[in-house]
């Protein structure tokens, strides 16, 4: 499958700059070569989750070393979490169980990451486990919301493939995660996890209110 269908079949509203750079330098590449082979968006997700569960272990070993490996992780995981839902659409291979274990996996994902960032940054700096704990709580929270909404919006459709609410809550939700993996790559290959994870601590709380009331408002 050429570069350009896989571009038109995976095309899907406006994301945002992080994502469409990720897609257009590596999943929609990946996607064009995975389109010809029996590979299936479940078992991307699969490897993705398994990635993610490496960085996360990566990360908790506590070393210069382990952070950059994990920060490697962190990325190819987050690649092929882009990979499986544009392979769902070049293979028209959609399907609510994909979806659901898709959500389910991605927040479970970033979960084991922060705790991986928290106890490997704690052996660093004792004084930041509580600071960290505190902020990976917050931020895994507003992850798990978020996946709710989108998970809620999409079962609001009729098809999966042509709800443009899915697509809208798959923007939001990838938005949020694009930014956590950004700040959670960045802040450990330059050393401002205590800081990162401050912020997490400070602004979850209003982002986990605001997801509570999108939710309520569409399930209403």
């Amino acid at each position: 499958m050429k570069y350009k269908q896989v571009k038109e079949a995976c095309a899907k509203g406006k994301d945002d700059i992080i994502i469409y750079s990720y897609r257009n330098l590596f999943s929609w590449p990946i996607v064009s070569v995975l389109a010809e082979t029996r590979a299936t968006p479940n078992q991307v997700t699969l490897v993705s989750f398994l990635l993610a569960v490496i960085s996360g272990f990566s990360y908790s070993l506590g070393t210069s070393n382990s952070f950059l490996i994990g920060v490697l992780f962190l990325q190819a995981s987050f690649v092929l979490d882009l990979v499986d839902g544009d392979l769902s659409r070049a293979k028209k291979m959609s399907s609510e169980f994909g979806a659901w274990m898709d959500c389910v996996l991605d927040s479970v994902c970033y979960a084991v990451v922060h705790v991986g960032v928290v106890i490997g940054y704690s052996k660093m700096d004792e004084d930041f486990f509580v600071l960290g704990l505190t902020g990976a709580v917050g931020i895994i929270l507003v992850g798990f919301l978020t996946s709710a909404r989108a998970w809620t919006l999409k079962q609001s459709s009729e098809a999966l493939n042509k709800n443009p609410q899915y697509a809208l809550s798959k923007k939001f939700y990838f938005g949020f995660t694009s930014m956590v993996v950004t700040t959670v790559s960045l802040a450990t290959l330059f050393s401002f996890v205590k800081p990162l994870y401050l912020l997490y601590s400070l602004v979850s709380p209003i982002l986990i209110l605001i997801s509570i009331l999108k939710v309520y408002k569409e399930l209403k």
